[in-house]
């Protein structure tokens, strides 16, 4: 099979990037000839892999047999994809929910700003399409409310998909609830086990880490209030900062909200780390910590590399967050946030044997739940799960069909390595079941189309 994969791509600065070229790196297949089509500039090269990097406009992709896009939110590595998805459908990995900041900015830079407000009254309305124009040019415009996730014209760009690969049953779900004729599957986000540098022992130091993108919506302000009401027994609670400030001046409030605290609470601030010096801060802290005010239907990779570390971490109970387990712990996003978030603070930093639990839970599920070879077997089964819906003229009927997540499931466990076998057993079930995504996970078949 002959797969376009139109994707950020390290060099690119971009969580995306990072996470398409490992995924890429698991998916070696004798049958799959994988063609990466990306903006970077000096794409970082993959044994196997073709890659095409000139202008986007002379990209054609109706010579692959699938075209796989994987979408953010970010104007200036997504907003070119808008342009090819209208040319050349494709199944949408979506990794943010909201795409509103997206669609604005590609609108804006096009000054083609009614055509967004077009579409905003589309979907939602003629009241929310006036409240969008009326805050053009207000210092609060409508994309950046706290409750924008209700308005994330994701829509517009999947509907002009032929299906999607989310990594949340709670993206799934709003998905489906929109556009319920859409297939879809969820694989859930992971990344290779990677050997990290062994930090020096920082005695006498307690590290609670934020990475990222550091800006309002990570709380950082709600953990250093939370701090306020915790006990570090003559330790030093350091708040590692691993990741640029976006806003300078919620820079300065973090300052003027620590500064009581001095002695007892530090703020070390990093700005931007390079890949390996990242992943060295997430194995050196002893508690990850990755809030979101609102969350906009994301998935943290950082907090699924924490976790694969055996790290204890905090999120808020909201979106794809409150679908961990219980062994990642949560607080509520809202005022009394922060005093569980204080509560689990104490806990970990005075209890040992909840803190070692904690760990040792936290690894366990994250050795099944994210076990790379497993969940790369289960993209290529899914590609090749949709390259059969799409090409199967029977799956274009109205009637009943069978769910493909447990089929896709059961290719990943079986492992196949014999490239002839894998292929003909692959083809031979998905013609004989004629299967198509119904976009949910169980056991019942149902109406999709």
């Amino acid at each position: 099979m002959r797969l376009a994969l139109v994707t950020p791509w390290p060099d690119d600065r971009s969580g995306i990037a990072d996470y398409a070229f490992s995924l890429v790196s698991g998916l070696s297949h004798p049958s799959l000839h994988i063609t990466v089509f990306t903006k970077s500039s000096q794409p970082v090269a993959l044994n196997g892999v073709s890659f095409v990097n000139d202008n986007h406009e002379s990209w054609d992709l109706r010579h692959f047999d699938l075209v796989v896009y994987q979408f953010g939110n970010n104007v200036d590595y997504h907003g070119y994809m808008l342009d090819l998805l209208e040319k050349f459908p494709g199944v949408i990995h979506l990794h943010d929910f909201v795409l509103h900041h997206l669609l604005v900015g590609h609108a804006e830079n096009r000054s083609k700003l009614p055509a967004y407000l077009e579409i905003v009254t589309r979907l939602y309305g003629s009241a929310v399409g006036l409240q969008a124009k009326r805050s053009l040019g207000n210092e609060i415009p409508f994309w950046r409310r706290g409750d924008i996730i209700r308005y994330p014209l994701c829509e517009k760009v999947l509907e002009q998909g032929c299906g999607y690969i989310v990594h949340s049953r709670f993206v799934h779900d709003e998905i489906r609830r929109r556009l319920p004729e859409l297939p879809g599957i969820i694989i859930p986000q992971t990344y290779p086990d990677e050997p990290h540098t062994v930090s020096p022992c920082h005695l006498g130091e307690f590290w609670i880490g934020v990475f990222g993108h550091i800006h309002p919506n990570r709380c950082v302000d709600v953990l250093l209030r939370a701090l306020q009401q915790v006990s570090s027994d003559g330790r030093t609670i350091v708040i590692r900062l691993v990741g640029p400030c976006i806003e300078n001046t919620y820079l300065e409030t973090l300052q003027e909200i620590v500064e009581p605290l001095e002695g007892r609470v530090r703020l070390d601030t990093l700005g931007y780390t390079p890949h390996q010096q990242f992943h060295d801060e997430i194995a050196a802290c002893d508690v990850c910590v990755a809030l979101r005010n609102p969350t906009l239907g994301e998935t943290s990779a950082v907090v699924t590399r924490a976790m694969k570390l055996g790290k204890p971490t905090i999120v808020t109970r909201a979106g794809w967050y409150g679908e961990l387990p219980e062994c990642v712990l949560k607080v509520d996003p809202g005022p009394d946030g922060a005093d569980e978030l204080s509560g689990h603070l104490n806990r970990l930093l005075h209890n040992n044997e909840f803190l070692a639990e904690i760990k040792h839970r936290t690894a366990q599920f994250a050795r099944s739940a994210y076990d790379y070879s497993r969940v790369s077997r289960r993209y290529v089964d899914a590609i090749y799960a949709f390259y059969n819906f799409l090409h199967s003229s029977a799956s274009r009927r109205a009637d009943q069909y069978f769910l493909v997540d447990p089929l896709v499931d059961a290719f990943a466990d079986l492992n196949l390595v014999s490239p002839n076998d894998d292929l003909r057993i692959r083809d031979f079930v998905y013609r004989k079941l004629d299967v198509c995504f119904s976009g949910q996970v169980s056991g019942r078949s149902i109406k999709s189309i």
